[in-house]
């Protein structure tokens, strides 16, 4: 049955590749296919990887302009290594363990979408929006390699995370939750004249234990320098900024918060 099954699979690939006019519709029963796979009792992680690498990888150009649903699809322990990920939408979608690694976004959708112990590393994506609406992060960690234009977090939960903004022309956080996390320029990238805290906006948010690190190079020297931009935050109009427990120094920080972040599987720490 399974090489049935995978024999179809490939059958549909070859025909939407010499076909035209059946391409979106084959691309549709693949995307079905795929999420439907991730719903089934028995979750074989293996299948789900092979599924993802051959029709979001391997086979993606053939498939590049059609527009991917994904919608409700449920991936636990999934890499996606090094590639271009292009017109998905992920809405409503339960994401555990998985890791983004050196990917690239173009015209993807995380709605309403939950990520659990996540990490997304964005690479070779110029020009790009990326934007989470309601979508709940957990132990999620983001780290951006090339420039990006605008990282969006709309009506959103972050807790116990890290974000690496140092590559990112504009942040907004807005009507968003943050709790227990890191929000700062990843030392391994950053240089003086990529950091300009002032391009992050901030409203209808709530801070909670957050860790603004690596701010120095943008002149930020206290807590109380914090403080002072969160408090010109609320003078914008609706802004309703709130924020309890903010710190600069990691000691203060991991004094109060234990260990963070995205957990690194053994198998991937060599990689």
């Amino acid at each position: 049955m399974f090489l049935f099954v995978w024999g179809g699979v490939y059958s549909l690939i070859d025909i939407a590749k010499n076909e035209y006019n059946y391409k979106e519709r084959i691309n549709n029963i693949l995307c079905h296919y795929i999420v439907s796979e991730t719903k089934k009792e028995k979750y074989d992680s293996n299948v789900i990887q092979r599924l993802i690498d051959l029709i979001l990888i391997e086979v993606a150009e053939t498939f590049r302009e059609c527009n991917k649903n994904l919608n409700e699809i449920i991936l636990k322990d999934i890499k996606f290594w090094d590639v271009e990920l292009n017109n998905l939408q992920f809405k409503h979608g339960l994401f555990q363990n998985c890791n983004f690694h050196k990917v690239s976004f173009k015209k993807c959708k995380f709605n309403q979408a939950i990520l659990d112990n996540c990490r997304i590393w964005i690479n070779n994506s110029n020009n790009l929006t990326l934007i989470f609406d309601k979508v709940k992060f957990k132990f999620f960690t983001i780290i951006v390699e090339d420039s990006i234009d605008e990282l969006s977090f709309i009506n959103c939960k972050l807790e116990n995370s890290d974000i690496y903004d140092d590559r990112i022309n504009e942040i907004i956080y807005d009507n968003t939750e943050i709790i227990n996390t890191e929000i700062g320029y990843s030392m391994k990238y950053a240089e003086d004249n990529d950091v300009n805290f002032r391009v992050k906006f901030y409203k209808n948010i709530k801070l909670e234990n957050v860790w603004f690190v690596g701010y120095e190079k943008a002149g930020i020297e206290s807590v109380a320098d914090i403080e002072e931009i969160l408090e010109k935050a609320k003078i914008l109009k609706e802004a309703n900024v709130e924020y309890t427990n903010i710190f600069i120094n990691k000691e203060d920080f991991e004094s109060i918060v234990p260990k963070y972040g995205y957990q690194e599987p053994e198998e991937d720490k060599n990689s």
